[in-house]
């Protein structure tokens, strides 16, 4: 009996060894190539945490030292494939928005619930590098609803060029919607008008193949740009500023819906600001917390 036990081992062993050779070798090739009619439908959410340090303004007491803000934003977002060829082109349609802010420690003390529908004719590269963009019907366009048209998981970034295997890693230039982040407060807070790019670097981390399916689970890291403002000027306030910050996050590429399924990427932000409002010299500081997570809806 033991005789048999120690053949069937010595029989099993040698063809485990190709079995895992070929998991190590195991590749995938990232690429958007949906067919033409296909249908995704996305749930966005941004939390963001928005501390204001060095106030001043009317209605502030003359001591005050910092203000954070709390707000959450939610956005329903359709993809429908019009056409495939050299690039995809697709009609992106931002269904609803709903963004609620307080301040920090108190209750809802402000909500906007508005569909803010809004349709865009993207024309996307088989790595989803945005070659065209044109809004072709919208109720309002809100820097928030134009963000989403342009990339309903919050970030846009190029796939890697070749194949890749688990622990492989590629850098490449991810813009940040930076500008949308606070768009109830864009005519009031200086520089959200500022786009703001990172160099990434991504790494597959595995593949786990499924029926019907192959997931690519991907981590991400990468800092910001500095971005250096100059001549900004709010309500009478003058003067200029720097933006920097690093990110973070997860994403998983599904195979079968050509598209990200899930993810989310924290960003953490600073801006700092050199301001002159009549005369008065005084310093602004804005720290961002931003977290944007993004799932495929059935």
């Amino acid at each position: 009996m033991r005789r048999s036990v120690i053949r069937v081992v010595v029989a099993i062993v040698p063809l485990m060894i190709p079995l895992a050779s070929l998991n190590a070798q195991q590749e995938i090739l990232l690429r958007f190539r949906p067919a033409p009619g296909h249908v995704v439908r996305i749930l966005s959410t941004y939390t963001a945490a928005m501390t204001f340090k060095n106030l001043m303004g009317e209605g502030l007491p003359q001591d005050a030292g910092s203000l954070s803000v709390e707000a959450e934003i939610m956005q329903s977002i359709t993809d429908r494939v019009r056409s495939v060829g050299g690039a995809v082109t697709v009609d992106r349609t931002v269904d609803s928005t709903r963004a609620t802010a307080r301040l920090a420690g108190l209750v809802q003390s402000g909500t906007a619930d508005a569909r803010q529908r809004a349709t865009a004719r993207v024309v996307i590269s088989d790595r989803l590098e945005v070659l065209d963009f044109a809004v072709t019907e919208a109720d309002s366009l809100t820097a928030l609803v134009e963000s989403a048209l342009r990339t309903p998981i919050g970030y846009e970034f190029a796939l890697p060029e070749q194949p890749i295997r688990p622990g492989d890693t590629w850098v490449t230039t991810l813009r940040f919607p930076f500008q949308s982040i606070d768009d109830n407060r864009a005519d009031q807070t200086p520089g959200l008008d500022t786009a703001v790019v990172a160099e990434a670097t991504f790494r597959l981390d595995s593949i786990v193949v499924r029926a019907g399916d192959t997931l690519a689970y991907l981590g991400v890291r990468g800092n910001f740009q500095p971005v250096t403002m100059t001549e900004t000027a709010v309500q009478g306030v003058s003067g200029s500023g720097t933006i920097s910050g690093a990110l973070a996050g997860t994403l998983i590429w599904s195979a079968g819906w050509n598209a990200f399924g899930s993810g989310a990427i924290r960003a953490v932000l600073a801006m700092d600001f050199a301001l002159l409002d009549g005369g008065r010299r005084a310093a602004l500081s804005i720290e961002f917390d931003v977290v944007n997570r993004f799932e495929i809806r059935p």
